[in-house]
């Protein structure tokens, strides 16, 4: 009786180990599948950027507001 009772638990603990790394393979993927959708749905991932006309054109706009800044008026 103890060694039915001790095969079948073993067989239980085999199985809940077979499907925890199912659910483990499951999640992974699911997970990783998600992140690359998002990241290649996303529109300006991969555009270039040149990053010295914005840089400049922030320039430009700030020194715009910065007269309105010295005076002290808002």
């Amino acid at each position: 009786m103890k060694e039915s009772a001790a095969h079948a638990r073993d067989d239980w603990k085999y199985l809940s180990m077979v499907i925890d790394r199912l659910l483990l393979v499951t999640f992974f993927g699911i997970t990783l599948g998600g992140t690359v959708a998002i990241i290649f749905s996303a529109p300006h991932v991969f555009d270039f950027v040149d990053q010295r006309e914005v840089i400049q054109r922030l320039i430009a706009a700030s020194q715009q507001d910065a007269p309105a800044a010295t005076t002290g008026r808002l």
